[in-house]
């Protein structure tokens, strides 16, 4: 089953009540309702803000990533990370300077995000996880470029290039945040992101459940995203509650952007025999959890600097707008 990567997390029973982990009160306590940072979005270009960041992404992307021999392998490697899409580690830098950290300290983590995320869409694309996967946002898979034992290969190295870069490559930031953030990544992307992949697989031919699918959008999608957003507060030198606030922020829009997707690919999906949530509650209903994904995500920006928070107002606003 086709999993998107504009990514989510989901349903009601992932709905989170925010509380500050540190002295257990609600973290609208600790924060100020200042005027709706939505008002300050409508001017926002969110478009040329994520082509501005993807540009300096790419450029960091080809610095990690050179062409060397074996060419092949490298050119896999880099087929996926500089072809397709890169919301999760744009998130992670729009997270780092919310919290008044700079782009520069965080774009080694958002590369290795964007590596590992390139890892599971090469494996996820593969033959024997998903056999309809031979084409990913218009582009042929990995595998049907450079043929599945080397795509396997590339997703491999892919997955450990991305700790050892961002282990190295990461400047002017405490040993103890790099360490912190790594294992983020690491807790996002591990058996986590393969517990989902896991029941997916398994849940074929018998039908999914509304559990199963539950599951399956949580462990794939919003939890990574929850991690990518947790990882740019760490680097940016966030507070612990301000991390579980971008965690939470990044898991809604990750539901979100899954949900959208599911609703723009219904027919084609139905053509497949793909179980998605549409699909089993119906449009209606899904366009509610979005609603209210959408309304949780706002209410997680309260309390930021409202400058600073508009590109995820932006980004938020703009996901809802699909189904309006």
């Amino acid at each position: 089953m086709k999993r998107s990567n504009l990514l989510i997390i989901t349903m009601q029973s992932v709905l989170f009540n925010f509380c500050n982990p540190i002295n257990n009160r609600p973290i609208e306590k600790k924060f100020s309702r200042c005027h709706s940072p939505s008002l300050l979005s409508t001017k926002f270009n969110i478009q040329s803000y994520m082509a501005e960041k993807r540009k300096d992404l790419m450029q960091s992307l080809e610095e990690a990533v050179p062409i060397k021999e074996p060419m092949e392998l490298y050119k896999s490697m880099r087929y996926t990370i500089l072809n397709f899409e890169m919301f999760g580690p744009l998130m992670s830098i729009a997270a780092c300077e919310l919290v008044g950290g700079k782009q520069e300290k965080v774009m080694p983590a958002a590369c290795a995000i964007q590596m590992v995320l390139s890892m599971a869409m090469i494996h996820d694309d593969l033959p024997c996880i998903d056999d309809t996967d031979d084409i990913r946002d218009g582009k042929p898979a990995n595998h049907n470029i450079y043929g599945a034992s080397v795509a396997l290969l590339a997703g491999d190295a892919l997955g450990v290039l991305a700790f050892q870069h961002m282990a190295i490559a990461t400047k002017d930031v405490g040993p103890e945040r790099v360490l912190r953030a790594i294992s983020e990544l690491g807790a996002g992307v591990g058996p986590q992101l393969q517990a989902g992949q896991v029941v997916d697989v398994l849940s074929r031919g018998g039908g999914y459940s509304l559990e199963q699918l539950e599951f399956i959008n949580f462990h794939k999608t919003g939890g990574v995203y929850g991690a990518c957003m947790a990882v740019g507060g760490i680097i940016g030198g966030g507070e612990d509650y301000e991390i579980e606030i971008l965690r939470f922020y990044g898991q809604k829009v990750g539901l979100m952007l899954q949900l959208v997707d599911d609703l723009r690919d219904m027919d084609e999906d139905s053509k497949n025999d793909q179980v998605t949530y549409p699909l089993l509650v119906g449009v209606e209903k899904t366009k509610e959890v979005v609603e209210k994904l959408s309304m949780d995500a706002h209410d997680c920006l309260h309390g930021f600097d409202q400058d600073k928070a508009v590109p995820l107002v932006a980004l938020n606003d703009n996901v809802l707008a699909y189904i309006r």
